[in-house]
């Protein structure tokens, strides 16, 4: 596969894409809405199986509670493998019975189990809609995005999910002939990014709450995103209809099935980064 290097510090210009060929990675191809629905679900049949069945044994046999737990677990894995989830949620599925079975039985305040879940609902408020988790791009990636951003132009950059706003603000500073905007629909990581922002004094920086499906990205020169596989073909079709010829959509580590990259780029990083490019010009619309 063609690489386009990751530009060093000294040699940051105007973006010039090589085409590049790339690897299709596509979502599974069975359940497409919110997972929640079937994990639920398939933990409700998994109790009403395993349950059932250690009443009906009670007489002969005598079943640790942990045991008919994980038979849950495992009933509840089986479906979610038949409904076709992904595969992590397979570990998920067998784990999540006996880990409630064993927390419930800690001398835990009940108050601090309500902390805990209004802290993760406040971070993955629509994680579960969307199939999009808390990814935070790191300093090493924010170098190489701004380094694909014109230095000597103006333009107008997105960060779609940006978080706690640490690419927002690295790139705010570094390019500020340039406004960069933040879009986030979870409110803690908002609210902090937020804070960030009005403490940082930034003004070509701005950070938005909001449901970027809603968003028009007509305005955006670059929209960069880091979300999961799940949702980039929809946003790349997106981008497509509302972004003009001259913009670029770049997503972190995800590809959009059926529609390789104008250029990707190799980020020098622990995670082996790649940043894949899209020019709306060289896209037939």
């Amino acid at each position: 596969m063609a690489r386009w290097p990751c530009p060093s510090e000294e040699t940051i210009g105007k973006f010039n894409p090589v085409n590049a060929e790339n690897k299709i990675q596509s979502t599974p191809p069975g359940w497409r809405r919110t997972p929640l629905i079937p994990v639920l679900g398939g933990q409700a049949i998994g109790a009403a199986v395993a349950f059932g069945g250690a009443k009906l044994l009670a007489d002969t046999v005598s079943i640790q509670f942990f045991w008919v737990l994980l038979l849950q677990g495992c009933i509840a894995a089986a479906l979610g493998h038949v409904w076709r989830l992904p595969r992590w949620w397979i570990a998920v599925n067998i784990i999540l019975p006996p880990a409630a079975g064993f927390a419930s039985g800690l001398p835990v305040p009940p108050e601090l189990y309500l902390a805990i879940f209004v802290v993760l609902l406040l971070v993955f408020w629509n994680a579960g809609r969307t199939r999009v988790p808390l990814y935070l791009t790191n300093p090493i990636t924010w170098r190489a995005i701004t380094a694909m951003l014109d230095e000597h132009q103006a333009g107008k950059f997105i960060d779609i999910g940006c978080g706690i706003g640490g690419a927002v603000f690295y790139v705010a500073r570094a390019r500020p002939n340039w406004t960069v905007v933040g879009i986030e629909s979870a409110p803690l990581p908002f609210a902090l990014s937020w804070i960030r922002w009005k403490l940082s004094g930034l003004s070509n920086a701005q950070i938005i709450y909001g449901d970027f499906w809603k968003h028009d990205l007509s305005n955006y020169d670059v929209a960069y995103a880091f979300l999961s596989p799940a949702p980039m073909l929809a946003l790349y079709e997106k981008a497509v209809s509302e972004m003009s010829d001259e913009s670029r959509l770049i997503s972190n580590s995800f590809v959009v099935p059926g529609h390789p990259a104008q250029a990707v780029t190799d980020v020098n990083d622990r995670r082996q980064t790649e940043l894949h490019v899209w020019r709306m010009g060289k896209i037939e619309k």
